[in-house]
């Protein structure tokens, strides 16, 4: 199997069902699904190294962000790591616990829309301040939810910071 003039593997033929002697007709059709094989195989190969591109692309960004916003530290890391475990935990589908990946990794991304005068404030925000900075989950949403392999991703960056364990406030009449 050769791909570009590059041998890439080897198909072997061995014992023919009928005990004879393979013909050159076999050969043909071994050589064409010997070139079959080794475009599948040179695609899966492209489509991984395209998907650890992508991956590293986005810890690349998430890694901006952080540099943006050093309070955070390893903050994306340590999402990553919890959210994993809770996937696994809930038995989640390897479909679903790849975009619950992507969505730790991309959840802060929208810190990129914040002013740097919020973003890396040293003291307590005010009410304004907090306003904005609490403006980065939909932020993040504004800059990657046109990405259509991203679907899966987006919800888990737009409610990161959703509290399911409070009610919200009741207005009053």
């Amino acid at each position: 199997m050769s791909i570009k003039g590059n041998v890439i593997g080897v198909l072997q033929a061995i014992n023919k069902l009928d005990h004879g002697v393979f013909s050159n007709g076999d050969l043909t059709i071994l050589l064409s699904l010997a070139n079959e094989v080794a475009i599948a195989v040179d695609n899966a190969r492209l489509y991984d190294e395209l998907r650890e591109t992508f991956y590293q692309t986005a810890g690349a960004l998430a890694g901006a962000i952080e540099k943006r916003d050093p309070y955070t530290g390893d903050h994306t890391r340590r999402v990553m790591r919890y959210s994993m475990a809770i996937g696994r935990h809930l038995h989640l589908s390897s479909h679903d616990r790849e975009n619950l990946m992507l969505a730790a990794i991309l959840h802060d991304i929208g810190k990129i829309g914040v002013e740097d005068s919020v973003l890396r404030k040293e003291s307590r925000l005010d009410d304004e301040e907090y306003g904005k900075i609490a403006m980065h989950p939909q932020i993040g949403v504004d800059i990657l939810g046109h990405i259509k392999m991203l679907d899966g991703v987006v919800p888990g960056m737009k409610s990161h910071h959703e509290r399911y364990d409070r009610q919200p406030a009741i207005p009053s009449a």
